[in-house]
């Protein structure tokens, strides 16, 4: 079946990019199309969009089905699927509300409050060419759970837990550190302490847990099976980090914003800009950020992105011109 459209539908200074018409109805939309292209961009941030596009829905009533460029570039037949199939569902669910008597005048849908909004969420269905899951290693270790500790200042010795911070368990820690690093690498310093921690039980790492594990670090150095870059632990020959991107269901594949090597930002923010071809530097940072899982993007996390884009900036991996950022020719 074949679709009429009409491009920048709306009011005031936000548009819905592409307004699909009702075969059934000419007088009726079917589906709205947003894209983020230059009316995307125009909203200079994420509230902004938000806002202005649930007012937009409210008085419309439109099912909006959204395209994100990368997607479009990346996997153009599917995504030309999945738009056919998004908007074959409206039209049947269209055909689901019309009622035996006469169709509802278009003006009167336009202004009722309460008409319903339906909005299809549409996932970076490109992110499979970004990034590779996070594979979360499983650290097994065996050790005694209670040792025999000499008393000070006394001729005997007491059964006591096996705690972590005894000197006895660093070379122990040591190889589990740098098993941890050479499968999970480049892993932050605060990210192995909680790893290791957990391997003895324990939830919370105190000044010890963390001084113990400075040392056991300090070992694998001076043995070379880690690389320390600031504070950021690397396997032994590593040049470059893929993309890792959380997995459902794993926990510890959901890395803190500061647990994410800067390397591993550029990388998947200069993929996100090629794709792109053009995008804003908000929907730079905001893209980037949902690669690695965060929809929501607060001010911890926009702040850590938008760190390393200025440092892509500095070292020209990227360009910016009148809030368009683009991806250097080689």
């Amino acid at each position: 079946m074949g679709y009429n459209v009409i491009s920048q539908v709306g009011c005031s200074g936000y548009r819905i990019d592409i307004g699909v018409i009702d075969p059934a109805n000419p007088g009726r939309f079917l589906l709205g199309v947003e894209c983020d292209g230059a009316t995307y961009h125009s909203s200079y941030s994420a509230r902004d969009r938000d806002r202005l596009r649930e007012q937009v829905l409210k008085k419309l009533g439109w099912r909006i089905y959204r395209v994100w460029a990368p997607t479009w570039v990346a996997r153009r037949e599917s995504e030309v699927r999945r738009l056919k199939d998004a908007l074959e569902q409206a039209r049947e669910l269209q055909v689901e509300k019309e009622t035996p008597e006469a169709d509802p005048d278009p003006a009167e849908l336009k202004g009722s409050p309460s008409q319903e909004i339906d909005v299809q969420k549409v996932q970076f269905g490109g992110i499979e060419k970004i990034g590779v899951p996070y594979k979360v290693c499983e650290l097994k270790a065996q050790f005694n759970p209670y040792v025999r500790v000499r008393i000070s200042r006394y001729p005997y010795s007491s059964v006591r837990k096996n705690e972590y911070h005894f000197r006895w368990n660093r070379e122990l820690q040591s190889h589990l550190l740098a098993e941890l690093v050479s499968k999970e690498g480049p892993v932050h310093f605060d990210y192995a302490v909680q790893r290791l921690a957990a391997i003895w039980g324990l939830k919370r790492a105190g000044y010890k847990v963390v001084h113990a594990t400075r040392e056991a670090v300090d070992l694998s150095l001076r043995d070379g099976r880690v690389i320390l870059k600031e504070s950021f632990l690397w396997p032994v020959g590593l040049r470059k980090v893929a993309v890792r991107v959380p997995v459902e269901g794993v926990p510890d594949s959901m890395r803190k914003p500061e647990y994410i090597p800067p390397e591993e930002i550029e990388n998947a923010m200069r993929l996100v800009a090629q794709y792109a071809l053009g995008i804003s530097v908000e929907s730079l940072v905001v893209e980037t950020a949902r690669v690695f899982g965060f929809n929501h993007t607060g001010e911890k996390v926009r702040e850590r992105f938008l760190e390393v884009y200025k440092e892509l900036l500095k070292k020209g991996k990227l360009a910016c011109a009148n809030d368009v950022v683009t991806s250097p020719q080689p």
